[in-house]
């Protein structure tokens, strides 16, 4: 009889212990996963190795170090970086492949393969390597879609099946048709609705989501206010981590509140541990824009100058250059304005809006510094000040006066903005509208833009076909500046509208 109690005692005590090592295991694990989330790589790293040789059957370790790899990448480009993370997400699928031959009930394992392969695609696809990026984002939804099947209530593992599906409906339409080949359509609502419920119940991947769902809201959804809720709530929770802290300010330039957006820059460029140096270098660029928008032109070119000087990439150089040119005009140095000019326009650059700029410099240049374009930019800046009312008086004047068809397109776009941005849907309908009566070669973009917010007009009063309407206008045009943006959001619009939400 004593032997068989102390056997019960016996097993009831490995119970125990094991439950503890158990609970300690996973205690340390979101521990350290904090530690990747608060940009604390060197400390994270140490901590998820250690638990990776202390449970081989969990592949979640492996899974957070590849994580790590992915935030640096996003930011330097480093390839080490892209190397690093390239092994550790091999290690991730062969652990968590081995341990669903030993247990195919392991939702851990299948939530691992699912993200990993969700990495991959973004790896791959930041890195141009097209045809592994669509391996991944093929592993990646098979994944998911096993593990969904197997347990619709694990709301992490519905994290990249929501993002992949949200993402795919934007590709081009010759790559759209590929995809469809291989069955994958994408799915807007659907993947937004998945997102938000890994947001509201998730729990490994609740920070991803949400990061995720605020860039959504910002890019392709038009929300940037509530973007910044997201992205303050993650910043305040992970005050150390440089890319919320440097998104917020992000949202908060767009939303106009530029005091504040200068506070977190500052913060970053004040940060002599930064982890990833391109965001403190982007700072600078942010901080710029930030008082080139308030017309403060000494600070803006100070801060683009340094910009320009740190920064090893050629991406924003050309705007940079741009906006210290127009800052130095206006500060009485044409001979600076001209050579800020003429190295934005020399500079070779794909980012749409750096071409967009370098025509404009060299159309500053040829026209002999035309102080009516230049006033264009001052009152832009008013307005992404969010002095609307200045702004108005700006474009105003340059609509009353002799100017050629292409400033005023420009001119009457940007007021028929200001009044939008005023909550003014009557005026900014008419002066939009306006717009579309020009007739232009080289400022298309203005009458894209245009056609777009009096679709978004119609859409916020309920007015679908009329929405549609200039949607169908908007897409009738071509070879313009900033098309690839603006056909993005037309879709995303149009999407909205087919799918009621």
């Amino acid at each position: 009889m004593k032997r068989i109690t102390t056997l019960i005692l016996l097993i009831f005590c490995s119970s125990i212990l094991a439950n503890q090592n158990s609970n300690n295991f996973e205690s340390k694990l979101r521990n350290a996963i904090d530690l990747v989330f608060n940009f604390k790589f060197k400390e994270a790293e140490q901590n998820l190795l250690e638990l990776s040789e202390l449970k081989k059957s969990d592949s979640r370790p492996l899974l957070y170090l590849s994580n790590i790899y992915v935030w640096k990448f996003l930011g330097d480009k480093k390839k080490s970086d892209f190397e690093k993370f390239e092994q550790y997400s091999k290690e991730t699928i062969e652990r968590a492949e081995n341990n669903l031959k030993n247990n195919s009930s392991d939702v851990w394992a299948y939530y691992s393969l699912s993200s990993i392969y969700g990495y991959r695609s973004l790896m791959y696809f930041m890195n141009r390597d097209y045809v592994e990026g669509l391996w991944a984002v093929k592993k990646s939804m098979s994944w998911s879609n096993e593990l969904i099947q197997k347990n619709p209530d694990f709301y992490d593992g519905y994290l990249w099946r929501g993002i992949i599906s949200f993402s795919l409906h934007q590709v081009p339409s010759t790559f759209r048709g590929l995809l469809s080949i291989i069955g994958f359509n994408g799915d807007i609502k659907q993947g937004l609705k998945e997102i938000q419920l890994v947001s509201r119940k998730g729990d490994f991947a609740k920070v991803e989501a949400d990061y995720f769902l605020s860039q959504f809201y910002s890019s392709s959804l038009n929300d940037n206010q509530k973007a910044y809720e997201l992205l303050v709530e993650l910043s305040s929770k992970y005050p150390d981590n440089e890319l919320f802290v440097y998104s917020t300010a992000v949202e908060l330039i767009k939303l106009h509140r530029l005091n504040e957006a200068r506070v977190h820059l500052s913060r970053l460029i004040n940060n002599n541990s930064i982890e990833i140096k391109a965001i403190k270098e982007l700072s600078y660029f942010l901080l710029g824009d930030c008082f080139f928008y308030q017309n403060e032109f000494e600070k803006a070119v100070e801060n683009y100058e340094l910009f320009v000087s740190k920064h090893n990439q050629v991406q924003y150089k050309p705007t940079a250059y741009f906006r210290s040119g127009v800052a130095s005009y206006f500060l009485n140095d044409k001979s600076k304005a001209k050579n800020f000019l003429e190295k934005a326009s020399a500079i070779e650059s794909k980012n749409s809006e750096d071409k967009f700029y370098q025509r404009y410099a060299k159309k500053i240049i040829n026209s002999n510094f035309d102080e009516r374009i230049l006033r264009i930019f001052y009152g832009w800046n008013l307005l992404r000040a969010g002095k609307f009312e200045n702004a108005i008086d700006i474009f105003n004047g340059l609509l009353e006066s002799k100017v050629s068809n292409d400033l005023k397109i420009v001119a009457a776009y940007l007021k028929g903005l200001s009044y939008y941005k005023l909550n003014d849907s009557t005026k900014a309908r008419r002066f939009l509208k306006e717009t579309l009566r020009f007739e232009t070669k080289t400022e298309i973009w203005a009458k894209a833009f245009s056609y777009l917010y009096l679709a978004r007009i119609e859409f916020n009063a309920k007015n679908y076909q009329a929405a549609e309407n200039y949607i169908d206008q908007l897409m009738k045009l071509d070879d313009y500046d900033f098309e690839n943006s603006v056909y993005s959001q037309a879709k995303n619009l149009l999407e909205r509208i087919k799918n009621n939400f």
